[in-house]
């Protein structure tokens, strides 16, 4: 019977899984506003949105650093804003 249950739970949370992943993409890629997932030094997921803004190819970007994408003037900036939001902080507005 537990192996049952288990087999059960396990189909079931990949449904959910499956669902929320549908519903994610289906978000990400109808919006206007860019949207990436960046870990380990690398894109790992950008929509349409981000490849019309930085008028590079999904591919080409999923081989780049996100440094790649931002302007040489807006390195520290971005930089000093990302650090706010890691400290939990939401004034940027002083930047």
């Amino acid at each position: 019977m537990q192996l049952n249950q288990d087999s059960s739970q396990i189909s079931q949370t990949e449904g959910t899984s499956h669902a929320s992943e549908s519903m994610f993409r289906s978000l990400t890629e109808t919006t206007a506003s860019a949207i990436f997932i960046y870990q380990e030094g690398k894109f790992r997921y950008v929509n349409k949105a981000m490849e019309t803004l930085t008028g590079y190819t999904r591919q080409e970007l999923l081989g780049m650093d996100f440094w790649d994408v931002v302007h040489p003037d807006d390195v520290e900036l971005v930089r000093a804003r990302g650090q706010t939001r890691l400290r939990g902080e939401d004034d940027l507005d002083r930047y």
